[in-house]
């Protein structure tokens, strides 16, 4: 929390949530030995004389003080606030929901409004706006009247995805009925109870620290009445359920919500007013539900982002009728007289929320998207395993992903693939004494490298025990439901093959990008025809001011590569003038296959250089020998070492280093930073062979 590591007071959080779990979130905090602090409507008298002391004091215990915008526009909290800024204890200010600055903005408050009085008091002290529904309308009033955009060089902006591809964003069309909803409501959450209860899935959620019984949710609804009578009207279905309102005792509220985030039994969801309901929170919430339509798009958004805040799948679905939707709509035409300017920006985000409701056939992942956005907008969600070819019985092997939720070692196993990740598990397993079958579709794996490292290690791999099947192709994958054994068809050579008792078959066979769901052709962003985004060296798609890297771009598909091309980028975007023309270079990037025996590369491979410069242009220089680790072996525990280095010109610039070998991998990272700066033949000559390691060959090559 390196908000509250310094000395200073943290005056944070100008915060709606007026209703929060302050015994929790204190609790959380004083085990951390930070004393927070809580100023609101509610906040007995003498607790807040005894903040307001604090405050004054010479140096205050509080370290971090949530307050209301309310009670920020007081002159007597104004007052404290100056004393303690004087005594240089004023360390930073957090403004959280800061779309209700902007009158632009869904949920425009005066009271947020004012907090400009912070700025205007205190420019010395570093001020973060937090908000999840901001357009770019709303930021630049947030900034503007903050007075953010003054000194453009010490402003930060950090955004990111508004796409949660772990919810479940769904609409219910019903009547305005309300037995209908509360009816489909129940046949729903009953038949998550029931899946919960498979054995399988129990065991998945007893391994999670999951109760099989409970699935924590929230209902939102827009009156006390209809939160007290569908909490009660659960409860008698069996189902724990409890209500979270204005009217509710302050014992009654810290207990609901304390009972709830422990996930204790008959507590199971929150029932809450739409606008008491902000404050209620924690990772695992499963499901929320809308009972009635909101009053906007970015509340809807805001509300239903609440589930699933630990990346485990989770439902959000709104219960949509005309009468309700009529009823939304004369409720904000009813406020227009009193909202003023604000009331434009309020019709449009209904309106694009009643859209959103009856669009049904676009994706509902995408209309978010395009309606949280920004003003530049990077795209890096990566790509996942692509699961199996379309064959019968694919379903029932594993990708890349899967191979963590092996818990047991296996006795035989088998892989498709011939890259990175199918040839380090390959000789994994076999390492560790598994009969482990790897099926290639040619006579040689790791075909993107030097002709050298592909044969020298389908050599070694077959060598060690690897049961290599060349010029494979799948044909089925059947599955035995009693022993849970695998039998694999296929063809090698065009001879038909079978391998039995397989305990796990692992495909990997590359990788998709993870574009699906984002609206990407809503934007008009150009993909080639594997889904991969266009991008070119900058970075740049074909729209402005939306930018892409990494796996979703198929440029070289590394996580280190995607880190160096993202810390270029933001620089050229937000960094000083002399970083305007920063990129990433992708021409000799090394990378290394830990495979058994390791390998590593660098620039063209020998097929590569030949044709861009010719064979007569290039000069090669090879090397085999066995490494004085091996020395004391016997000899069917020695492994390969070869090393192969390609020169280009008369000046025998290396454009091409191939090594393979123990250590390979620390080897290639310092002669990498060499051949990145033009080193020549010369060069490595020069260097003094360090004896005895096998590194020295590469300098001693003739």
């Amino acid at each position: 929390m390196p908000l509250i590591r310094s000395d200073s007071f943290q005056d944070i959080d100008f915060t709606l949530r007026r209703q929060f779990n302050k015994q929790t979130f204190r609790l959380a905090l004083r085990l951390a030995n930070v004393d927070a602090r809580t100023l609101n409507s509610n906040t007995p008298q003498p607790e807040r004389d005894h903040i307001y002391q604090d405050l004054a004091s010479g140096h205050p215990r509080t370290r971090l003080l949530y307050v209301t915008p309310e009670l920020c526009s007081l002159d007597h909290f104004r007052r404290k606030l100056r004393v303690v800024h004087e005594q240089r204890e004023l360390a930073r200010i957090a403004v959280d929901e800061a779309h209700c600055i902007s009158e632009w903005g869904h949920d425009f408050r005066k009271d947020f409004k004012r907090l400009s009085w912070f700025r205007e008091t205190f420019p010395d002290v570093p001020i973060m706006c937090l908000t999840a529904t901001a357009n770019e309308q709303v930021r630049l009033d947030v900034l503007s009247t903050l007075g953010l955009d003054r000194n453009p060089s010490k402003l930060k902006i950090f955004s990111m995805t508004a796409h949660r591809p772990n919810l479940h964003l769904e609409i219910r069309y019903t009547s305005d009925e309300a037995d209908d909803r509360f009816s489909d409501f129940v046949h729903w959450l009953r038949g998550v109870y029931a899946r919960r209860r498979d054995p399988a899935r129990s065991a998945e959620l007893e391994a999670a620290g999951e109760r099989t019984d409970n699935v924590p949710g929230i209902i939102y609804t827009i009156s006390r009445d209809e939160c007290e009578l569908l909490s009660a009207a659960l409860r008698h279905e069996g189902i724990g359920a409890r209500p979270f309102h204005a009217k509710l005792t302050k014992e009654v509220k810290e207990e609901t919500l304390a009972r709830w985030i422990a996930n204790e039994p008959g507590w199971d969801i929150i029932v809450a007013t739409t606008a008491f309901g902000m404050g209620i929170d924690k990772e695992n919430v499963r499901f929320v539900v809308h009972w009635r339509m909101p009053k906007s798009f970015e509340g809807y958004y805001q509300e239903a982002g609440r589930a699933g805040r630990d990346g485990n799948a989770s439902y959000c679905f709104l219960y949509y009728s005309r009468e309700d939707r009529d009823r939304v709509v004369n409720l904000v035409m009813r406020d227009a007289p009193k909202e003023g300017t604000n009331h434009k920006a309020r019709q449009e985000s209904l309106q694009r929320l009643i859209a959103y409701c009856e669009d049904t056939k676009g994706c509902r992942h995408a209309a978010i998207c395009n309606v949280v956005n920004a003003k530049k907008i990077l795209v890096a969600v990566g790509g996942n395993p692509t699961h199996g070819p379309d064959i019968p019985g694919s379903e029932h092997g594993i990708n890349s992903d899967g191979f963590f939720d092996i818990e047991t070692l296996p006795k035989k196993v088998a892989l498709v693939g011939a890259g990175y990740i199918a040839v380090e598990f390959a000789g994994m397993f076999n390492a560790l004494g598994v009969e482990t079958h790897l099926f290639i579709r040619h006579d040689t794996f790791l075909r993107s490298f030097d002709p050298m490292i592909q044969e020298t290690v389908t050599k070694e791999y077959e060598r060690l025990g690897v049961h290599v099947h060349k010029q494979s192709t799948s044909v089925k994958l059947d599955k035995d439901e009693a022993t849970k054994k695998l039998t694999f068809h296929y063809t090698e050579g065009g001879k038909e093959g079978v391998v039995s008792d397989i305990e796990h078959l692992i495909w990997a066979i590359g990788r998709t990008p993870a574009t699906q769901g984002l609206g990407l052709e809503n934007a008009g962003i150009e993909q080639n025809k594997k889904g991969y985004i266009v991008a070119d060296e900058y970075q740049n798609t074909n729209v402005e001011n939306i930018y892409a890297l990494g796996d979703v771009t198929g440029q070289v598909e590394l996580t280190p590569v995607a880190i160096a091309a993202g810390r270029r980028l933001a620089a050229r975007l937000f960094g000083p003038p002399e970083f305007s023309t920063l990129k990433l270079d992708y021409n000799g990037i090394p990378s290394v296959v830990f495979a058994h025996p390791e390998v590593g590369s660098i620039g063209l491979t020998e097929p590569q250089a030949v044709e861009k410069y010719g064979r007569e242009n290039l000069k090669i220089y090879k090397t085999s020998f066995t490494a004085m680790y091996y020395a004391m072996m016997e000899p069917d525990q020695k492994g390969p070492t070869s090393y192969k280095l390609i020169c280009a010109g008369p000046e025998e610039r290396v454009v091409g280093l191939h090594i393979l070998g123990l250590g390979s991998g620390e080897m290639l990272q310092g002669f990498g930073v060499a051949i990145k700066m033009g080193a020549t033949k010369a060069d490595f000559d020069s260097c003094v062979a360090i004896h005895p390691t096998s590194a020295e060959e590469l300098v001693t090559l003739k």
